[in-house]
């Protein structure tokens, strides 16, 4: 049995590894952000929209400050050439992060979006002997 769970995981990891492909967290978009108004949306409504909150914060007087954090990360498909691909590859990542601060009484005070773009290189394209940073990061267009 225990041979049998290894052996699904490994397919498992082999799969995820060839999809070079992976998201985590909770996707937000400003159309989502749309129909909250400062002063009248509750903590309730938010969650109820947006599922919860991938992270949470209460400070002591009573206040919360939450947010909605999601991560996408994709290989770059020169990073599956056998041999000479982990040395040229490397990885385009997408992130963003939606903050909202709600009052003692779980009314919505204020919220803020924002969003990155990067990527990431390895071996050759790592950047090393550039200064330590690749210079054309990240590779994919907006």
């Amino acid at each position: 049995m225990k041979s049998r769970h290894a052996a699904t995981f490994a397919l498992a990891a082999l799969l995820v590894t060839l999809t070079g492909c992976y998201s985590v967290g909770a996707q937000v978009n400003e159309g989502q952000l749309a129909g909250f108004e400062k002063g009248k949306t509750t903590y309730s409504q938010v969650v109820a929209q947006l599922g919860p909150p991938t992270s949470e914060r209460v400070s002591s007087e009573g206040g919360r400050t939450v947010s909605w954090t999601y991560v996408q990360m994709k290989t770059r498909p020169e990073s599956f050439i056998p041999l000479v691909g982990p040395f040229i590859g490397g990885a385009d990542i997408k992130s963003n992060m939606v903050t909202m601060r709600f009052d003692g009484q779980g009314v919505l005070q204020n919220f803020s979006s924002s969003s990155s773009q990067l990527g990431s290189g390895s071996g050759f394209a790592s950047g090393v002997g550039v200064g330590g940073r690749v210079p054309d990061q990240p590779r994919q267009a907006p």
